[in-house]
């Protein structure tokens, strides 16, 4: 855990990967932080609060926010709301949780990607402790080629109630998607 970065620093530009991890503390942020285009957030462990102005961005190559802490949103005026959201991380389930509201995107198309595992409950998820804003792409795919028994269910979202909807949503192989109050449900079929 670094502490917190606080007025006096200019702003926090990411244009690599920016790693939170070895501790289960919370880095803060009082400062401008932009998770430029190709760059990613990767939070493993803990929470990074972010208190100021918070980007997200897209080009050629979407920035991304991946792992399986916490990003604390509370305090955070998010600019740009992009690119992709990715718990667990690329190849591995975990959960992922956003502190706050799943912000709307602001003249973007955010794609969130969730991993379904063999078995119910081996799974990535993203938890939205507030309003998850729905737009955008849900592309949901199977981790490591697993082909999950019928009638397993994945609880791939749950969040304090909605708004909006996703324009495309793109199930892992042969699934059914049940969004309801609180969560969204992949039942394999």
């Amino acid at each position: 855990d670094f502490g917190a970065f606080s007025p006096g620093t200019a702003n926090v530009q990411n244009n690599g990967t920016f790693r939170k991890s070895g501790g289960t503390g919370v880095t803060s942020f009082s400062i401008p932080f932009t998770n430029a285009s190709g760059a990613i957030l990767n939070i493993l462990s803990g929470t990074v609060d972010i208190n100021s102005t918070f980007s997200n961005l897209s080009g050629a190559s979407p920035a991304v926010i991946e792992g399986v802490g916490s990003i604390d949103l509370v305090g955070a005026t998010v600019s740009v709301w992009n690119g992709i959201i990715r718990p667990g991380g690329a190849g591995a389930a975990g959960t992922l949780t956003i502190v706050g509201d799943l912000p709307a995107p602001v003249n973007a198309t955010p794609t969130i990607q969730i991993e379904i595992g063999p078995t119910a409950g081996i799974n990535d998820q993203l938890v939205v402790t507030g309003i998850a804003n729905f737009s955008g792409t849900l592309d949901m795919s199977t981790l490591l080629g697993a082909s999950p028994a019928t009638g397993a269910q994945f609880t791939v979202m749950t969040f304090a109630s909605s708004t909006g909807s996703f324009s495309v949503v793109q199930p892992a192989g042969n699934f059914t998607t049940t969004f309801n109050l609180t969560n969204i449900i992949l039942e394999a079929l």
